[in-house]
């Protein structure tokens, strides 16, 4: 009871009493894990799940309630995907409305004109005036700006590039007197950005005493599961999962974890079928050892794909210069400049990561692309940054500039006249996932698919014929034309997608591709890796 006397109703009551999701009313003695979630606060939370945990089910109630229990609440749900938000919002969240007597009628009543209610797909408003909006993000995330919001659901954030999004993210709930966040995903390698917040969080497990020997098991190995359900880990006695409670390894941390194993759910002590399909699982060829650690023990597995490596890199450090020496700029040869505007990205609450304004410098000198120059700029103001890359631009006299368009409006819109005075040609590209290699947007900036752009340098690379490292102070660039990896994405499309290794910068490597897509504009060379194109 508060201390005005009004009887405090946990959510998960309200929850087992108002709602009707998936088709059923809330199990919570098969889904113990989901009734905990529910009921602790929600300031900043990772849920970390295995494959069919009720993690959807879970995130659905918890909106639910928590639009409709809070007058004005303004909620964003982002997913990856445009089918995937799409999805969420009919076959989740319009399906548990639609089906919440309870709740339904306040919300919207068939047959009845309600002026302050809407319901569509995007958007959700309560009568109490509370809003859930549905939006996708995967890498791009001008579809975000503008909206102000009390808390955000990142869904499969697994496959949401947090570099590029989250800090966005953070502008819409500066001034929300609640700025609460919620991830949820499935956990794939280790290099994915839901291991870093992991990392970064109080890491709860769910933790079941064996009656047995008195050992305390949590479900993230294979040591738990049996032939006929869990068992100790220890000393191989059937163990009940309806008995554990969640356990924080670091309960001081700031992120509130919570790890879901599908071995965990207490679901498989009325269901015997279930678990032996687990059981199928394991022993399954088809499997990999890193795709049962994700999809079924929900536990990050393995390392990310990286096309080339540090000895790649060693091998086309042939060209002789210093690419710390201002002297380099002077060198012969037609010169190409690629630029990416640094800020600061989410992974700070970890490490205290910065990204920062990398410029590399390449000329051109028989057939070979040569990075001549390069530099991070540190402890400078946005304004001395910008007169300093001008001034070069002015010295030099490039054939073109590259720059990133996602994070220097202002700043490119300041370079375009350099350029132009100059005339150099001045290529703005934001990266993203596109159906089209390489689009102008008809307004400001050059739209690149990512993923085929990264390939198509790092097998520029590989090919060892056209670019070239300077062969001396190439510790850093190495160190950061290594931080990007690539993994599969979990929709539908499958889509390889290149992100960076949490902890890790990698500033130099995208000014490098910059610069390289602006010399291939430039030269007219449209031909990418695979028969892409970078011709409209």
């Amino acid at each position: 009871m508060s201390e005005d006397g009004i009887i405090e109703v946990p959510p998960s009551i309200l929850a087992e009493e108002l709602l009707v999701v998936a088709g059923s009313k809330p199990d919570f003695e098969r889904f113990k894990q989901s009734k905990y979630i529910l009921d602790v606060p929600k300031k900043e939370m990772l849920l970390k799940c295995g494959r069919q945990t009720s993690k959807s089910s879970t995130l659905c109630m918890s909106m639910i309630l928590d639009a409709r229990l809070t007058a004005g609440f303004r909620q964003g749900y982002i997913a990856p995907t445009a089918k995937t938000s799409q999805a969420f919002s009919i076959l989740r969240f319009s399906d548990a409305l639609l089906n919440s007597s309870a709740i339904w009628p306040h919300f919207y009543a068939p047959g009845k004109s309600n002026k302050f209610v809407i319901d569509n797909v995007g958007l959700k408003k309560f009568e109490n005036n509370s809003v859930v909006i549905f939006l996708y993000a995967d890498s791009d995330p001008d579809r975000i700006r503008g909206y102000t919001f009390d808390r955000i659901i990142f869904d499969e954030i697994q496959d949401i590039d947090l570099d590029e999004v989250e800090p966005v993210v953070e502008a819409c709930i500066m001034n929300s007197a609640y700025r609460e966040k919620l991830f949820a995903g499935t956990p794939k390698s280790l290099d994915n950005a839901i291991e870093t917040l992991w990392q970064g969080s109080t890491q709860a497990e769910w933790a079941v005493k064996c009656e047995g020997c008195g050992k305390y098991n949590i479900f993230v190995s294979t040591k738990t599961i049996g032939k006929n359900g869990p068992i100790c880990a220890n000393c191989g006695k059937s163990i009940d999962t309806r008995n554990g409670i969640f356990v924080p390894a670091y309960p001081n941390k700031p992120i509130d974890g919570y790890h879901i194993s599908r071995t965990a759910l207490p679901l498989y002590m009325y269901d015997q079928s279930a678990w032996q399909d687990i059981v199928r699982l394991l022993d399954n060829p088809l499997w990999s050892k890193e795709k049962f650690d994700n999809e079924i023990l929900g536990i990050s597995s393995g390392a990310g794909l990286k096309l080339i490596t540090e000895q790649d890199l060693i091998d086309i450090s042939t060209y002789d210069c210093d690419p710390y020496d201002i002297k380099s700029l002077s060198l012969p040869g037609e010169k190409f400049i690629g630029i990416d505007w640094g800020g600061t990205d989410y992974s700070n609450k970890v490490e205290n990561v910065q990204s920062q304004t990398a410029l590399v410098v390449y000329n051109l000198i028989d057939s070979h692309l040569n990075i001549c120059y390069y530099t991070i700029f540190q402890g400078m103001g946005p304004l001395d940054i910008l007169h300093s890359i001008q001034h070069i631009i002015t010295t030099i006299r490039p054939l073109s500039v590259a720059a990133d368009a996602g994070g220097g409006k202002v700043e490119n819109a300041e370079l375009l006249k350099t350029c132009f005075a100059n005339k150099t040609k001045f290529y703005p590209i934001q990266w993203g996932s596109f159906d089209k290699v390489f689009q102008w947007n008809k307004i400001d900036k050059y739209l690149a698919d990512k993923t085929t752009i990264f390939d198509s340098f790092f097998f520029t690379i590989l090919d060892k014929n056209l670019i070239r490292l300077p062969n001396k102070n190439t510790k850093q660039i190495i160190a950061e034309f290594l931080a990007e990896h690539a993994e599969t994405s979990s929709s539908a499309s499958g889509k390889k997608i290149w992100k960076r290794v949490p902890n890790k910068t990698d500033d130099l490597l995208h000014a490098s591709v910059f610069g390289w897509v602006g010399f291939k504009m430039a030269k007219g060379d449209f031909v990418l890796y695979n028969n892409a194109s970078l011709a409209n």
